[in-house]
């Protein structure tokens, strides 16, 4: 890992994105172990079967070894011009992986209004209500009584 021995801080902006892709490596390389009953040879079989996870910047803190609250500090705010278009690029490269392993089903659809909503996406759709036609509405009922 390109890093200075033991204090969690990188060096270089280069140094934070060559672990940056080593952690994406790790993320995408990631498997389960799935058992299912083979009825052709009446047993049970174990596979195991990639199931990458998104990337984060959480995970990457977590697997680079430092907190999240030390890396905001030392990166976002005291050393920001000189790493941020490092981190502008890792947060880019996190919606986008998301976005994409939610497409090809590689993360489980039902996740995706947690995972997304961190970017700004919304499960819900804003509807405006036009009164207008339910006023009228009113109004012949209205008319219809008095008749």
């Amino acid at each position: 890992m390109a890093r200075t021995q033991g204090s969690g801080k990188f060096r270089t902006p280069k140094a934070m994105y060559d672990a940056w892709c080593e952690y994406k490596a790790y993320c995408d390389g990631k498997t389960k172990f799935v058992t299912t009953f083979s009825q052709r040879e009446s047993r049970h079989i174990t596979e195991e079967i990639p199931a990458p996870v998104s990337y984060s910047i959480k995970g990457f803190c977590v697997y680079v070894g430092m907190t999240y609250e030390n890396f905001n500090l030392t990166y976002e705010h005291s050393n920001g011009d000189k790493f941020k278009h490092v981190i502008a690029r890792m947060l880019t490269e996190c919606e986008i992986d998301t976005k994409e392993k939610l497409e090809s089903a590689r993360i489980e659809p039902r996740l995706a209004g947690l995972l997304l909503s961190k970017y700004g996406y919304s499960t819900t759709v804003e509807q405006k209500t036009d009164f207008t036609n339910i006023d009228k509405l009113i109004e012949g009922i209205d008319r219809m009584a008095d008749a």
